[in-house]
Parts: structure tokens; sequence; C-alpha cells
């Protein structure tokens, strides 16, 4: 009988991380509220250790192409070329993520001045600024101006500027603008 000789090279087995290739398509003025949720924490292959050394990520394709408006539950899949690499443990997984509609609000607030030394008298110009961020209409209908604070820290300079700082906004809040982003001090004698 006629043998070929095959090479043989022996099986090496590593853990990836899954990765998304593509970020799901949402809808028009719609984000996501919290980051995207990978059902697997990892995927394993089975190949020879050359190949395995080839294999830079896990990396997953989204397959939904329509635009999202609501919480979403999808399937991943690797891509061919990669899957014929090695053995996978496997070569879809679940995705899911929280959607909500984003909206703009603004608020104009008052400059609380914090860390003053009791034995000074500042003046603030201007005493107060205009806050516009973007944020899910579902946290929007809770939010109102006293859950708000625009806050400059009296730290002594020679320009005589503070910068603001806004605190109390929700976790969610995007595209944030402060309206002027500093206020000018004097110290009043």
């Amino acid at each position: 009988p006629l043998s070929i000789p095959l090479p043989i090279a022996r099986a090496a087995k590593r853990a990836f991380i899954p990765e998304l290739n593509n970020s799901p398509k949402l809808a028009e003025g719609y984000q996501l509220t919290a980051p995207v949720r990978i059902a697997q924490d990892s995927v394993y292959a089975v190949a020879a250790a050359s190949a395995l050394d080839s294999i830079v990520a896990a990396v997953f394709n989204l397959s939904s192409d329509v635009p999202l408006k609501e919480d979403f539950r999808l399937r991943a899949y690797m891509p061919d070329s990669l899957s014929r690499m090695a053995r996978w443990s496997t070569t879809h997984i679940d995705v899911s993520g929280t959607v909500d509609r984003y909206s703009a609000i603004s608020f104009d607030l008052p400059v609380v001045l914090t860390q003053v030394p009791d034995s000074l008298r500042l003046a603030l110009s201007p005493k107060q600024v205009q806050v516009k961020f973007a944020a899910p209409l579902a946290e929007l209908r809770t939010i109102n101006a006293s859950s708000l604070t625009a806050e400059a820290t009296y730290l002594p300079n020679a320009s005589g500027v503070l910068t603001i700082r806004i605190t109390g906004l929700p976790p969610t809040a995007k595209q944030l603008i402060v309206t002027p982003s500093s206020v000018n001090y004097l110290i009043v004698e």
C-alpha cells in the first residue's frame, strides 16, 4: 500500500474575548443608553499553534442593518475567513443593548463658588451660565434646574479666571456645552 506522510502539528487551544466589528445601526435621534452587552465572555479556538498565533482577535459582525429604535437582541457572526482558520467553540454570539431617543435640553444656572476662604469676598462675572446637553427622553422627564449645579472652584491665579464644572448630570448625558465655560473673579475689598 502507498502511504503519504502528512505533517502533523500539535493542536493548541486559546481563548479570545469576542469583539464586535461594527456597532448596531441606530435610527436618527436614538442612542445607546449603556454599552452593548455580549452574551459570552470568551470563545475558544483549536488549531495548530502557528495558526493560533496568526489570529489577533475573535471578531464578529452584527447581522442587522435595520435602524434600531428600541432595546435589541441581535446575533453577530464570525466572518468566514476567520472561522476557517480554526475550530471555534462558536461562530455566532448574541448581543443586546438598550436604546432610547435622545433630546437636547438647556438650563440657565447660577454659578456657585466653592472653596473660598472665609476671609475673602469674591465677585463673579458672569453670575450664571447656560448648560446644554442631550439625554434619553426617559431621563429628561426627571431632570430640572434644581438637580444641576454650575460650580467654580476658587484657585487663586493671575488670570482671574475659574473653570465651570457641572454636577448632577445623568450618567447618560452627552454633548455637554457650557456657555461660557469659565467665569472671571475679582477680589472685593
